[in-house]
C-alpha cells in the first residue's frame, strides 16, 4: 500500500525493503526482518515479494491519473493509464468493503489479488460487486471504471477470550 501511495504522489524513488533479511544480531531486532526474502542460507521469498511482483505485473509502465471518489476516506481506488488501457488498485484501510463498480461495455480484462491469484470479476461488463480488503487488488479495463457505491465496512468479530487472574495484587 505504501508503494501505491508513492506512485500516486509521484515519489521519484520508492525504497521498499532490503532484498533479504539481515543475518547476525540484527535478524532478531526490529531492523533485521525487513527483506522480501528470508535470512540466508534459505533466502525463501516472503508474501511481500509476491505482492511486489503482482504490483509490478499489473502496474508496470502505468501512469497515475487520479484517486477515484469512493465516498470514504478509508477506501482507496487509484486509477492508472497503462498503454491504451486503464489499471486500478483497490483496497480498504481496515477490514473489508463491497464496492459496486461499473466497467461499462468494455469490461474487465484482468483482475488479481495481491498474491497474483485471478479474481472472479474478469470478463465482467456493466455493474458488478467486488469485495476489497486491506490487501490491494488490481483490475485492468479497456475503458474507465466508475465507483457506483461503497458498502458498509465488514470487520471480523473480535475473539472473546477467557482470562485468568494470575496475581490479584491485593
Amino acid at each position: 500500500r505504501d508503494v501505491l501511495h508513492c506512485l500516486a504522489y509521484g515519489c521519484p524513488n520508492i525504497n521498499v525493503a532490503l532484498i533479504a533479511d539481515c543475518n547476525s544480531a540484527y535478524a532478531t531486532s526490529r531492523w533485521g526482518p525487513t527483506g522480501v526474502f528470508g535470512r540466508s542460507p534459505g533466502l525463501l521469498p516472503k508474501p511481500a515479494f509476491v505482492a511486489l511482483a503482482t504490483l509490478t505485473l499489473m502496474l508496470d509502465q502505468a501512469e497515475f491519473l487520479r484517486f477515484l471518489p469512493t465516498g470514504s476516506t478509508s477506501l482507496y481506488a487509484l486509477e492508472f493509464r497503462r498503454g491504451n488501457a486503464f489499471a486500478y488498485a483497490l483496497w480498504s484501510g481496515r477490514g473489508a468493503r463491497t464496492l459496486t463498480l461499473d466497467a461499462g461495455p468494455a469490461g474487465i480484462r484482468d483482475g488479481r489479488d495481491s498474491m497474483g491469484r485471478p479474481l472472479a470479476c474478469v470478463g465482467q461488463t456493466g455493474s458488478f460487486d467486488l469485495v476489497v480488503s486491506e490487501s490491494p487488488c488490481y483490475l485492468t479495463a479497456a475503458g474507465p471504471l466508475a465507483v457506483l457505491k461503497a458498502g458498509s465496512p465488514l470487520h471480523p468479530d473480535a475473539p472473546i477470550m477467557d482470562f485468568t487472574v494470575i496475581n490479584p495484587m491485593d
